[in-house]
């Protein structure tokens, strides 16, 4: 999912990538890596966002 690390935002937690890791289609999980980084989430609300 992201094979290369140079790749992988430095905006987001260790803990971000946790979660995103378990959304299987990649459109979705790119929504809302992104929405993650525009909206300034926590883990917590993206739990809550992909749940």
């Amino acid at each position: 999912m992201y094979p290369i690390w140079s790749t992988v935002s430095t905006e987001l937690s260790w803990a971000h990538f946790q979660e995103l890791i378990r959304i299987d289609r990649k459109e979705e999980r790119d929504f809302y890596e992104m929405e993650s980084i525009k909206s300034n989430w926590g883990c917590r609300e993206l739990r809550r966002q992909t749940r």
